[in-house]
């Protein structure tokens, strides 16, 4: 099915401008002195996008800045955080931040590549889900561009569909057909003080709670393991066309996240999927970090495993666990027979002895007296001394 051509390179959510009420820098106004707007792309909650050309290098890319009525030192702050976090990363699973700077009115400024294609949740708008085979090559290269993120000590903080791009023209298995964006929210994870510590307070809940692991869900200090849920989570609406986990505001759907036992794919749909691909999903959305998988290049091998028709760890432990769990059932209902064949046999006994018990008493002694007639007088009566 071929797709409406769209361009969007935000690491945050665009929606298209429809009208120039929204376009605070018209086509041809030249910012940082060097590149030219050619055309506004959208906007997202805070910032703005453009397409822009580098006036020396005549090369489109995507400049991104804050809304004026958005401008406050926090924000200001975490846009630069941002830009620092994301040019940390070079991979080519992730969008690629060119230049950072600050405009004539001291408004700061993000260039990143340009990206002709559409987001993950524009496509699941269109087909509901995805197959097997388009989100195992979708998520391994999504695995990628985070593991590579996750050794740089970065967590992204908001995955989710819209922050998943398809790159327009490029089969899915392709390197670089898919994008992670918008490391708006994103912190480094070995690094908590200063600046970093300011904008990611413990006890402040960020991200987006459809897909927030049970610990950012709890404002608790999260690692890349909390990206590994949520990426989980994603990979569940890909191959269902539903959430996990759904409440009726955001937070009750962030207490189910706590508290819910997890659905499987096929709970979810009716569907049947690989038992490989149903114990990934559920060894991404373990409750306890602890459980899940440690990193997300474990989870691109076990993806490519099920493509190769290799051996998928976590579906050997899954099936594994569940062989001990109905040995240890079978052993209970085993010992209870067991137990109950004793109880049996030891009431029989029981019985045998008291019945025997009963009858091995001597019996007492009789006096038999005989009739008499109603005129023989009491005295003339034999008594037991009396000889015959």
């Amino acid at each position: 099915m071929s797709q409406p051509k769209q361009h969007f390179m935000s690491p945050n959510t665009p929606v298209e401008t429809q009208d120039g009420t929204d376009i605070e820098f018209n086509p041809g106004h030249m910012l940082g002195g060097r590149y030219q707007v050619i055309t506004c792309l959208g906007r997202g909650g805070m910032g703005i996008v453009y397409k822009v050309k580098q006036f020396f290098l005549d090369k489109e890319l995507a400049l991104k800045t804050i809304s004026k009525q958005c401008l406050t030192e926090k924000s200001i702050r975490r846009f630069q955080q941002e830009a620092i976090t994301t040019f940390a990363i070079d991979h080519p699973n992730v969008i690629m931040v060119n230049d950072f700077g600050l405009l004539d009115d001291d408004t700061p400024f993000l260039v990143m590549e340009l990206i002709d294609g559409e987001t993950l949740g524009d496509r699941l708008k269109v087909c509901s889900r995805l197959s097997v085979d388009e989100v195992i090559d979708l998520f391994i290269q999504v695995c990628f561009g985070m593991s590579y993120a996750h050794t740089k000590g970065i967590v992204h903080r908001d995955i989710k569909p819209n922050n998943i791009m398809l790159i327009h023209g490029m089969p899915l298995g392709t390197e670089g057909s898919v994008k992670v964006v918008d490391f708006g929210i994103a912190k480094y994870s070995a690094r908590e003080g200063g600046e970093v510590q300011a904008l990611t307070r413990t006890g402040e809940v960020f991200g987006s709670p459809l897909y927030m692991s049970p610990e950012q869900c709890q404002g608790e200090t999260v690692d890349h393991r909390s990206d590994i849920y949520s990426l989980g989570c994603v990979m569940f609406e890909a191959l269902t066309g539903t959430l996990p986990f759904i409440g009726e505001n955001a937070l009750l759907t962030m207490l189910k996240h706590q508290q819910d036992p997890t659905p499987t794919l096929r709970e979810a749909t009716g569907n049947t999927y690989p038992k490989s691909l149903e114990a990934i999903v559920a060894k991404m959305l373990a409750k306890q970090p602890g459980e899940r998988y440690q990193s997300l290049g474990d989870v691109a091998m076990e993806l490519n495993a099920i493509k190769t028709g290799g051996v998928v760890k976590a579906a050997v432990r899954q099936e594994q666990k569940k062989k001990k769990e109905e040995d240890i059932v079978s052993i209970t209902k085993s010992n209870f027979v067991t137990l109950l064949c004793g109880v049996a046999v030891l009431t029989a006994i029981a019985s045998y002895f008291a019945v025997y018990s009963i009858t091995a008493v001597a019996p007492p002694k009789i006096i038999h007296v005989r009739e008499t007639s109603n005129n023989t007088p009491a005295s003339s009566l034999p008594t037991e001394n009396t000889p015959h």
